[in-house]
């Protein structure tokens, strides 16, 4: 049976082989991550339109880590103040591929979500001096005003830094996706991280 984290791409910095943060296959040339990430690949912020520069990226959990280049298919920008029910800081990635090309790997599973307290989690990032991805488990904690859920490392797995983001949440129970994970928050000193309220629901982002 694959690993869900064949699905982790790595986004790379624009010019470099260093990852910047994460995003997951959700079609057949479709990825998924956050609109943060896509910033910091291109060395911009703030960017509210859809941008039209080509991404760098690849699958780390396949063999020979095969390499893509990709452009943002569709664009929700970073807001300071998110409103619940509105989504915002996602991308979507559009694949180049060759003419009937398939990856060696199956699009993960977007599920709705009612209740996330105490939903087990598995995330796969790329923090820094950890390219090759680390896996951590976390707990999902409750949905706040923003429509963001909290989310907390397992206190045996340290903290969930950069490189983490747009990384899928993986609830292994469910056999799919919660949603991507979202900007790092600091909580009492500790490292948590948040992701979208009710996850992403395909019909959202196709």
């Amino acid at each position: 049976m694959p690993y869900f984290n064949q699905a982790i791409v790595r986004i790379f910095k624009t010019g470099t082989k260093t990852p910047v943060g994460a995003g997951f296959l959700i079609g057949p040339n479709l990825v998924l991550t956050c609109a943060h990430v896509v910033e910091e690949a291109l060395g911009k912020k703030n960017i509210q339109d859809k941008p039209e520069d080509t991404l760098t990226l690849d699958f780390p959990i396949i063999d020979k880590h095969p390499e893509y280049t990709a452009t943002v298919d569709k664009w929700k920008p970073v807001k300071d103040k998110p409103v619940k029910g509105e989504y915002e800081d996602m991308a979507l990635l559009k694949l180049k591929l060759k003419e009937n090309e398939k990856l060696d790997c199956q699009p993960l599973k977007l599920v709705e979500i009612d209740d996330y307290s105490d939903i087990a989690l598995i995330l796969f990032g790329f923090p820094k001096t950890k390219d090759n991805g680390l896996p951590i488990k976390a707990t999902a904690i409750l949905e706040i005003g923003s429509g963001h859920i909290h989310i907390n490392p397992d206190p045996d797995q340290g903290s969930v830094d950069p490189g983490f983001s747009g990384t899928a949440a993986y609830a292994k129970k469910l056999n799919g996706v919660a949603g991507p994970l979202g900007h790092v928050l600091n909580t009492q000193g500790k490292s948590v991280r948040r992701i979208e309220g009710q996850g992403m629901p395909a019909s959202a982002v196709r």
